[in-house]
């Protein structure tokens, strides 16, 4: 079972993940900040 947290900071090897969790509305926004992105070989 998840738990959902209000607001929280996700950090993978240089991206930023922050969610919220609207109660009202039972829905989930993601924001997902780059810090570095590489595509490709």
């Amino acid at each position: 079972m998840i738990k959902f947290i209000r607001n929280c900071k996700l950090v993978f090897s240089h991206t930023e993940i922050i969610y919220s969790w609207d109660y009202k509305s039972r829905s989930l926004t993601l924001k997902l900040s780059l810090m570095q992105l590489r595509i490709g070989g």
